[in-house]
């Protein structure tokens, strides 16, 4: 899946909606407005991924 700029609702996975332009990230989660593509923990993944040989799945 590859990251993609949307206009919508989305979840910002630190307890907050917003209605904003906002990034939708894939599996990874965004760092100062731009989405991370690759990780080195779960941290940098969403809810329920993992990072793996620094892919989130």
């Amino acid at each position: 899946m590859l990251a993609s700029e949307v206009k919508h609702k989305i979840y910002n996975n630190k307890g907050k909606c917003t209605t904003l332009d906002s990034m939708n990230c894939g599996l990874y989660t965004c760092e100062a407005g731009q989405c991370n593509t690759s990780c080195t923990g779960a941290g940098q993944c969403v809810a329920f991924s993992m990072c793996t040989a620094g892919k989130c799945i």
